[in-house]
């Protein structure tokens, strides 16, 4: 396992991964090995984690996790959120958003960005501040890829602990 960063296009740190184990419980120590003071790590739904996250904060960095079906309840939560507050025009609700287009590599690609504060959802998904530590946001990215073959959507979920700047967090999850 490898921690890398986009900047510089450097590997930082490898770690192997114990024979008969996965990467989850090697993050940590990985991340141990490692000066994080400013960075913002950005890691795979896999390692959406709490022990994770709390890994990352105590090295003094902040943390953009991918979220998925390995938190069933957590992504139905985020899900849930954003898709009634698509419904509902966000109206009345704390987000920030921004939309962003690159070409290259004979396509298109589309990207809308949203992230939210809102401190009821936020205390749903951290109550009393003891499961993501730190948690600032949620956000959510649809991407929309045109090429010759046609036209493919998607939608990913995050949490970080970044304050809710949408344009914090879109650098983090497109250079990831």
């Amino acid at each position: 396992m490898s921690a890398w960063t986009t900047d510089q296009q450097l590997v930082l740190g490898q770690l192997a991964v114990a024979p008969h184990s996965n990467e989850i419980p090697a993050v940590p120590a990985l991340l141990a090995l490692l000066d994080l003071r400013g960075a913002v790590v950005t890691l795979d739904a896999m390692h959406c984690q709490s022990s994770t996250a709390r890994a990352i904060r105590s090295g003094a960095a902040d943390f953009v996790l991918a979220l998925k079906g390995n938190q069933p309840t957590t992504h139905a939560a985020v899900e849930t959120f954003f898709a009634e507050a698509q419904r509902e025009a966000w109206r009345g609700i704390v987000h920030q958003s921004l939309q962003t287009e690159d070409a290259g590599h004979d396509r298109v690609e589309q990207r809308r960005y949203w992230t939210t504060t809102d401190p009821a959802l936020l205390g749903d998904l951290n109550p009393a501040g003891q499961v993501w530590p730190d948690l600032g946001c949620a956000g959510m990215v649809e991407r929309c890829r045109t090429s010759e073959h046609g036209t493919s959507r998607e939608t990913s979920y995050y949490l970080s602990s970044l304050p809710g700047a949408v344009a914090d967090l879109a650098p983090s999850v497109h250079g990831h």
